[in-house]
């Protein structure tokens, strides 16, 4: 079986390590067998959370017929992510990262070198795309992609848009009176409302997600210091976890009781690229404030078609596919790694967001 068989390199790409996705593993986790279809088009079902109480019936009679809850169904194909990369004649020639200058490699041993590298660093900026289609959800309940034709962040491309509310209005938004670094800002009792806006939502509260000034900033606020130091009543234990056992960019400070709900206090620090200005950009901007719980959402694939060396088209149901093409003329080999990703919510609004600064 050839080392670029299509299935030899799914094999191997199952077996790799994946790049540290802290927003994506926590709040928008795939489940295996509902959320990777064999189909080009996914089959996306959310719905709004229910306070509904149980009918008290009469003496004597038997029962009063409730209604299941409606949910909504939407049919979206996924934005294709397709990072390549090429392989040419001369890099077999020539010492790769990290080997040694008197390695004795032999060009077939450098290409296979080669190969699992570059699967590596192409599954990364699909992972770093995912990140951050999950970080626009939680903050925006919907995102917008830029579609390139030719040239990767060039001028050229069409707006991939999504979202997940009607109307013009997010419904997921609170907007705090006063910003939080700002004479006379009420911190705790913006939480409070963000909090009470999922629990009339039938959602969740248990983490606080935000930018790391934005912790900084909420940790060093007087009033919520004044409730932690109040003896005999328990809001919290603001004390910060070893970040040796957390993701790459995360850092918990405590936890922090609001309105009967224990919350998880997460700073995250990860960051991109800018596809247009190239500039690193943190996947959470500045003054950001979320209330969600870990499962809002979930990230669904659709399904791969390629024509393969056969001559024939053929699908693949998963998360990463890969393909090589060549180009016999200009002795090319060119890998690439196709996904067609959708991250969309489990119920209506899975994170209440607030621009806090």
């Amino acid at each position: 079986m050839s080392l670029y068989d299509t299935l030899t390199m799914l094999t191997a790409i199952q077996q790799m390590q994946p790049a540290t996705t802290f927003l994506r593993d926590r709040y928008a986790p795939t489940n295996p067998q509902q959320d990777i279809f064999s189909t080009k088009k996914v089959i996306v079902d959310y719905r709004k959370g229910t306070q509904k109480l149980a009918p008290v019936v009469a003496p004597r009679r038997g029962g009063i017929t409730v209604t299941r809850d409606s949910f909504k169904t939407t049919e979206w194909e996924p934005p294709k992510v397709a990072p390549q990369r090429p392989l040419y004649s001369d890099d077999l020639q020539q010492r790769g990262f990290g080997e040694a200058f008197m390695s004795g490699l032999t060009p077939e041993q450098r290409e296979g070198a080669l190969l699992g590298q570059d699967l590596i660093e192409l599954d990364e900026m699909t992972s770093r795309r995912e990140e951050l289609m999950v970080a626009q959800m939680l903050c925006g309940n919907g995102y917008t992609l830029r579609q390139y034709a030719d040239e990767y962040g060039g001028k050229k491309y069409e707006e991939f848009k999504i979202s997940f509310f009607e109307g013009n209005t997010n419904p997921a938004v609170y907007a705090p009176a006063k910003k939080w670094n700002a004479d006379g800002a009420a911190i705790y009792a913006d939480l409070g409302k963000m909090v009470d806006m999922r629990t009339k939502d039938g959602q969740a509260s248990s983490d606080l997600l935000l930018d790391p000034e934005s912790a900084d900033v909420l940790i060093n606020d007087p009033g919520i210091q004044k409730l932690l130091d109040i003896r005999r009543l328990t809001v919290g234990d603001l004390t910060p976890q070893d970040s040796s056992t957390l993701p790459e960019g995360v850092a918990v400070y405590g936890t922090l009781s609001v309105h009967g709900h224990m919350l998880t206090i997460y700073s995250y620090s990860g960051s991109y690229a800018d596809e247009s200005t190239k500039e690193s950009k943190q996947f959470l901007p500045r003054g950001t404030c979320i209330v969600t719980a870990p499962a809002s959402l979930h990230t669904m694939y659709g399904a791969v078609t390629q024509i393969e060396d056969d001559g024939h088209f053929h699908t693949y149901a998963g998360s990463r596919v890969p393909k090589v093409l060549v180009n016999e003329n200009d002795d090319i080999r060119t890998l690439r790694l196709t996904s067609c990703p959708l991250v969309a919510p489990v119920k209506f609004n899975p994170g209440t967001f607030a621009q806090v600064l």
